[in-house]
This record gives C-alpha cells, structure tokens and sequence, in this order.
C-alpha cells in the first residue's frame, strides 16, 4: 500500500511537470508520456479503492495525494481541511514564487480566534475561472493583467495624434516628442456574500451540493464583476464602469464617443450601420471586433424587418422559426446585461476592440469558511473574495450607440 501511495505521488508530480511544458505548445511525446502517466494513476487509485477495507487510510490534503476538486471543496465545507498542499507549493517554485511554503500559506489563511479559516490556490481554481467566463464577457474578452499586489497599477497609453512628413534633401528633420498619457488602474475587493448552509444537508446530500456551492459562489462574484464593470461610478470604492467613459471629456484618451440615433428614444438598423462606419478603419478591420449590447437593444434588433416584412436579425429566408443571427455587419454579439436599455439619452450598446478593456486581478480566488455559528444553528458560512478592477484604455476604438 505505501509503495502504491508513493508510486502515485510521484506520477503526480509527473504529471504537474508535463502539464507546465506543454503549455508552451503542442509535443506528441511529451503527450504520449502524460497519457500513460495518467492512466497509471487511475490504475493505482483503483487499486486503493479496492485495498481500503483490509488496509485503511487516512489522508490529508497537505499530506496525501491531491484529491479532485469536488473531494476537496467537500472536504473544506464539511471540515474545513487545508487546501494548500505541498504540490501547490512546488507548482508555484516552478513558476518563480518562491516562500510559499505549506506552513506559510495555511498559516495566512487560518484564524484560530474566531473559528473561520479561508482558502486559496486550490484545485478548484479552473472551476471558478471557468464560471467567471461563462458569466463574464469581460473576463471572457477584455485584456486580462493579473498582478501580485494590489496597489494601483499605473499604465502608459501613446496619447499623440501627430503624423510624419516628408522632408527635402538636406532639410533638417522636426523633432517631436512622443506624448504618453497614463491610466491608473485601482482594484476592488468583490464578494459573493455569505452562504450559510447546514451541516445534516453537507452530511446526509445525495447530490454533489459541494459543485453547486461552489458554481453558486463563482456566478455571483461574476455578476456584480459585470455590473460593476458596466455601471460603476467611480466612487465608494466602485470603478468607473463602462458608460462612465461614454463621451466624458474628463476621461481623455479614453473617452469613449457616441453616436446618436436617428429617431428619439428608437432604434433602427441604420443606427447599428452608422456606428459600425464611424470606427476607424483598423477596428473595423480587426477579427476581435465586436458588438455589446443590452439585452433590450438585442430583442429591437431581433425584431427589425426588411422591406419584405423577413426579420433582418434571423438568417435569410427563414422567419423567427430560424436561427438569430449572431452578427451585425458581419461582427458577433455579446449581450451585456447591465447596459442600458432602449430609451431616450440611454447607452444600450456598443462595437469595438475589446482589447481596449482591461480587466485587472490580484492573485485567485479566496473561498473563506466560517463555523462560529455551528453550536447555535448547526450551520456553516461559506463565501467567495477576488479582487478586481476595470478600465479603458484607448476610447477611439470604440463607439457607443446613444439614444436621441
């Protein structure tokens, strides 16, 4: 049994290390080898399954071999186990982090005076990152910059719109200085709120409630990411969202201009054409160029019609009976639930870059659990923390669609 447990915890590492290279790119050996290193794995966990009964053990996270991501988020609700293993740390050695050893990172993260104890860099970080995209366009399309500190991160954008020239031989050449404007970019401490949830439903389920914890926990840090992320205000500790930059000289280089509607408080489909051609030509030309809309502007462009009464936002020849048609002037759509909606002086949506909006983290997600309440309700707290910002680089390469 200990020759199989070491034999395992070594394949693991194995495999760890062949899943950092081949991060770099494709390796038809280097994915043979994996193959036959995970598959080994699966046969000496199949054979401590069988082995349990005669020869029992007990394993912990710091110590065993690493469980999958359900094991270990029940593990946490159910007891409160440490989630940051050996493996993790040498993961992140690998990586360049160095000093976070078990003892460090566990030690941070336990509070032995009120009973609660957080968790992070677990297994169970894919999972989240997958519901934050799922759920997020911003973490789905925006630029992406995650950093170790929290303290504002300040960014140079070229601010200077001047041009070459020609000049005539033996004529001196002006000198110019090239212009930066800088973007400081703050981040936020989000939350899912507290999840309270009893300890007979963790015990006595028949369905894998530590995935819906967990998914439930992640859909909420996203949705106010987006909410904040589109409608921030800049103050009490908010972001300036997305339609703050909409045609606020304050915001320079990042502003974001408008065009307006022909019809008050309507949208058209020459609306949508006439904010696509006031992009600049190299947005229009960009493969990443695409259109947010809320969810209001999305259903009015789903109901314009052509001449001939056909849906224009259904494929040709077809009626709502059709598939809607995922682009507009042959760009996708996203539909941001937070812009606006289909109203007089209202943003309800906009074309562009998407790599003009930068989305800012700190390190994961943090998962806290909390028991302080079990001796009276018999119940654990459980929420999510990230840290987060947001912000516009360049505004000219975007449009918004405004309301007359």
């Amino acid at each position: 049994m200990n020759e199989l447990m070491i034999e395992k915890r070594q394949l693991e590492s194995q495999v760890a290390d062949l899943k950092l290279v081949l991060e770099g790119g494709p390796d038809a050996e280097l994915e043979s080898s994996l193959a036959t290193a995970e598959k080994r794995m699966a046969e000496i966990e199949d054979q401590l399954v069988k082995a349990k009964p005669m020869f029992p053990v007990v394993t912990r996270a710091m110590s065993g071999p690493k469980p999958d991501a359900d094991s270990l988020m029940r593990s946490f609700l159910l007891q409160g186990t440490p989630a940051f293993t050996a493996e993790d740390a040498r993961t992140l050695n690998r990586r360049g982090i160095t000093g976070q050893s078990v003892e460090f990172r566990n030690g941070l993260m336990t509070s032995t005076t009120t009973g609660s104890y957080a968790r992070e860099e677990s297994t169970l970080l894919p999972s989240f990152e997958k519901i934050l995209r799922e759920y997020s366009d911003y973490a789905k399309f925006a630029r992406r910059i995650d950093t170790m500190s929290g303290e504002p991160l300040r960014i140079a954008i070229d601010n200077d719109d001047a041009k070459g020239s020609i000049i005539a031989e033996t004529t001196p050449d002006a000198e110019n200085e090239v212009v930066l404007d800088l973007r400081t970019i703050e981040v936020s401490q989000y939350t899912s709120g507290i999840c309270l949830i009893s300890y007979e439903l963790l015990r006595d389920q028949r369905i894998g409630i530590e995935t819906l914890v967990a998914d439930a926990l992640a859909m909420r840090v996203s949705r106010i990411l987006g909410e904040k992320f589109t409608t921030g205000s800049g103050t009490g500790g908010e972001p300036f969202g997305l339609l703050k930059y909409v045609d606020d000289a304050s915001k320079g280089t990042a502003k974001i201009p408008s065009v307006t509607t022909a019809a008050a408080g309507a949208l058209a489909l020459q609306d949508f054409i006439s904010t696509y051609a006031a992009l600049p030509s190299h947005v229009q030309a960009n493969a990443n160029t695409r259109w947010f809309l809320s969810p209001a502007a999305y259903q009015a462009f789903l109901h314009m019609a052509d001449t001939t009464g056909r849906p224009m936002g259904f494929e040709f020849g077809t009626s709502v009976t059709g598939s809607p048609l995922g682009t507009i002037c042959g760009k996708p759509i996203s539909v941001l639930p937070d812009l606006e909606g289909v109203a007089t002086g209202k943003v309800c949506g906009l074309i562009g870059d998407p790599s003009q909006l930068v989305m800012r983290t700190v390190g994961n997600f943090e998962i806290q659990r909390n028991d302080s309440l079990y001796w009276k309700t018999r119940q654990i707290g459980v929420r999510c923390l990230f840290r987060a910002g947001f912000s516009v680089l360049s505004g000219d390469s975007l449009r918004a669609i405004k309301l007359k």
